[in-house]
């Protein structure tokens, strides 16, 4: 389940119950032969698309590297260790990529392979990267290593700022005005970068990069903090507008959603700490939200 960082990076006044989880630290040794290896082989083999048992069509790798992993930055490089350092948590990510396509080729899979998942954060400092400069360094690296991501590797990437804020031209947000960057979505911005470096899913065409959104929706509690709207009732409204608007800007090919292939929505029952659900809790009887309707009434992209 998603968390969203503070915008501050850490100081040494922060309390340790700050620290991201021990879970989060990536392993150092993500070859084929390691531990991640042997797991990701296991997975391979066992669901490959070929299986009449079990069998997944995609396999995604990692979820939001640059927000819940650690460490994101080498060592500070001044005298203050809670300063910025060099970002390095992408070099994981391109060695995840470069084990899993050596694996499945070497397994001759049919299984496509997805990543990196990115939260579609702007800012960087130690906890967190923007999902541009993580993009940007996945992409340089793999190219230095000449590896080609082919037609079973997808790029994926979480849209949550772009549904919350109705990123893109002609944004609602209330800041929209004063904050010029809401005019900006920030999918279509992953997806440029994309454009003549990544020949990936479905067909390996780098001038025609393909891009799937994984996560995607709109808090309840961000209805109030970034539209001001105290009304539960209006609350639910204004998420529903929300997931329609963004779907509208996604399937269009002319515009923001050129290269588009799949956008998803989380969650379907509503959770206490990540209130985007298109029903209510659960363990509160999980009635269907105005969302529910425009969600189920939206056409598929096929």
């Amino acid at each position: 389940m998603p968390r969203r960082c503070p915008t501050a990076g850490p100081r040494a006044s922060l309390p340790d119950t700050r620290a991201k989880s021990l879970l989060f630290r990536y392993p150092d040794d993500l070859s084929p032969t390691g531990a991640f290896g042997r797991f990701l082989r296991l997975l391979i083999e066992r669901y490959d698309p070929r299986s009449s048992s079990t069998s997944i069509d995609v396999l995604e790798l990692c979820n939001e590297p640059n927000l819940q992993w650690w460490p994101q930055q080498g060592p500070s490089t001044t005298t203050d260790p809670y300063g910025r350092g060099p970002i390095v948590v992408h070099d994981a990510v391109v060695r995840m990529f470069v084990s899993a396509k050596q694996i499945a080729d070497d397994a001759g899979s049919d299984i496509v392979l997805a990543g990196p998942g990115s939260a579609d954060l702007t800012g960087s400092n130690r906890l967190r990267t923007g999902y541009h400069s993580l993009a940007e360094r996945i992409l340089a690296d793999l190219s230095a290593a000449g590896v080609v991501p082919g037609a079973r590797f997808a790029w994926t990437h979480h849209n949550y700022s772009d549904v919350t804020y109705d990123q893109g031209p002609g944004s609602t947000a209330p800041d929209a005005k004063a904050n010029p960057a809401r005019q900006t979505n920030l999918t279509a911005d992953m997806r440029r970068r994309l454009v003549g470096r990544w020949a990936g899913w479905p067909v390996g065409d780098a001038s025609n990069p393909q891009l799937l959104l994984t996560e995607g929706g709109a808090t309840l509690s961000n209805m109030q903090a970034r539209y001001g709207l105290t009304d539960p009732a209006d609350q639910r409204r204004k998420q529903a507008e929300l997931i329609q608007r963004n779907w509208d800007r996604m399937v269009s090919d002319s515009g923001d959603g050129a290269g588009i292939a799949m956008t998803s929505q989380y969650l379907l029952y509503s959770a206490a700490t990540f209130d985007s659900g298109l029903c209510e809790e659960y363990e509160a009887g999980g009635a269907t939200r105005l969302s529910y309707e425009t969600w189920k009434g939206l056409p598929s992209f096929a």
